[in-house]
């Protein structure tokens, strides 16, 4: 696995950042990623259950002039 990790190159990030081994290694880049993915998977899943449960309606929202306007 050592051999592994010496050989992945990235442009931004060192081989230590991208392969970090806990949660103090890594750099502000990949705790911003990780945020940011589990923030944006909360909110699609939201959205999905709300609009499976009935309290969302996207289609209503899309003839809506404002929410158009954005979407």
């Amino acid at each position: 696995m050592r051999a592994a990790q010496k050989l992945y190159i990235h442009p931004e990030l060192s081989d230590s950042e991208v392969w970090a081994t806990d949660a103090y290694n890594r750099s502000g880049k990949t705790r911003l990623a990780a945020v940011v993915a589990v923030f944006w998977t909360s909110v699609l899943s939201t959205v999905a259950v709300c609009q499976f449960m009935g309290y969302l309606d996207v289609r209503a929202l899309q003839t809506n002039p404002w929410f158009s306007a954005i979407l």
